[in-house]
């Protein structure tokens, strides 16, 4: 059997939804660091955790609603400042995580096989939200 060069491609079966807290949270404003208002690391973070046994989407999304209590900020969007442009606040709203579904058709052992996958194709693995600026994607996406 031949090893595949570089990650087939991500099928999205569903629009992305927003899950919210499975209860209410609080609603208010957390004032950002300083150091969190630095231009230069406005970026997101990616992480991959793999399963080798496919979990429910519906557990999944219910088991996120119910840790979106406790870390309801993530719920929350970004927004610049009155005060600043320049000044990041959050906005706890509980607007919800975006929540993607997506399907891949290999293995957990054949994706372990795929050399170089920090490459180009490690990008196929996350949702694109297009060409919106930074504060305009929800501080939580979850695929």
């Amino acid at each position: 059997m031949a090893i595949r060069r570089e990650l087939p491609d991500c099928h999205h079966r569903l629009a992305p939804t927003l899950i919210r807290p499975c209860s209410a949270t609080p609603s208010h404003t957390l004032y950002l660091s300083n150091l969190d208002d630095c231009m230069f690391i406005r970026f997101s973070v990616k992480y991959l955790f793999l399963f080798r046994v496919s979990p429910e989407v519906e557990s999944m999304k219910s088991s996120l609603s119910a840790v979106l209590n406790h870390y309801y900020p993530l719920s929350g969007r970004l927004r610049q400042s009155r005060e600043s442009e320049k000044k990041l606040e959050l906005e706890c709203t509980a607007e919800g995580a975006l929540f993607v579904e997506a399907f891949m058709d290999t293995t957990a052992d054949e994706f372990q096989q795929f050399p170089g996958l920090l490459g180009s194709s490690w990008r196929k693995l996350h949702h694109e939200v297009g060409d919106q600026p930074f504060i305009s994607v929800p501080p939580l996406v979850v695929q």
